[in-house]
């Protein structure tokens, strides 16, 4: 889990590059424990260093994806959102509306897999499979648009629609058995047509309004977040 420091009040978050957050939190893992970090690195095994590694790997290759948007779009990276949950990767807001992006990368994982083996995610309504394993990303994903939307809506004092989205940095291709309920699942490739095929709801100025209030430090760190 990618954990980051709450919030400061008087940030600007437009200056948080891709990945930052993530990557700050793996050095401090590493400082922490260095001998245990490297170990797990030459063994290759799964530990929660190598899972923020990866994460800060996806955000910023999703971050250079996100760069060919229309300048029209606005974009914050590593949104801070309190000590106790992920930094969302990416708040994305432009005329198709407001988006939280869950980024993360995976790889080939089986050692024997042949070079031309496609990694295809399978979405089957709640469940989202990589290589036969469950991962837990719908949930989290709307968890983050729910905490975005309740901090961007007491900010502006208005009712704000945030849509979120899995980005999966690695995948080839996803399939569906099912459609989950109001989460995007999507390859790194595709994030960009896919943002920009949504039927405009907002206006620039309202763009500009929710970019202004979303960049704030204040606004995340003195959201309410109880339910």
């Amino acid at each position: 889990m990618t954990l980051a420091a709450e919030p400061a009040a008087g940030a600007d978050l437009a200056a948080n590059r891709p990945g930052a957050l993530s990557a700050q939190r793996a050095r401090e893992l590493t400082r922490a424990a260095p001998v245990g970090a490297r170990m797990h690195h030459a063994l290759r095994r799964t530990d929660p260093l190598g899972t923020l590694r990866g994460v800060a790997d996806a955000e910023q290759r999703v971050g250079l994806a996100l760069d060919r948007l229309d300048p029209s779009w606005r974009v914050l990276h590593s949104v801070p959102i309190g000590p106790a949950h992920p930094v969302i990767s990416h708040l994305v807001i432009g005329s198709g509306g407001v988006f939280t992006l869950l980024s993360r990368r995976h790889r080939r994982w089986r050692r024997d897999a042949a070079s031309l083996d496609r990694v295809v995610a399978m979405v089957d309504r709640d469940e989202l499979y990589i290589d036969g394993l469950a991962l837990p990303y719908l949930p989290q994903a709307r968890a983050q648009a729910w905490r975005a939307a309740r901090a961007l809506s007491a900010a502006i004092d208005e009712p704000v629609h945030v849509r979120p989205a899995v980005v999966l940095v690695g995948c080839d291709d996803v399939r569906f058995h099912a459609l989950p309920d109001g989460v995007e699942v999507l390859t790194r490739a595709r994030l960009v047509r896919r943002l920009t095929a949504f039927p405009p709801v907002l206006t620039a100025a309202q763009v500009e309004q929710r970019h202004e209030t979303a960049r704030a430090g204040a606004t995340w760190a003195d959201a309410p977040w109880s339910t």
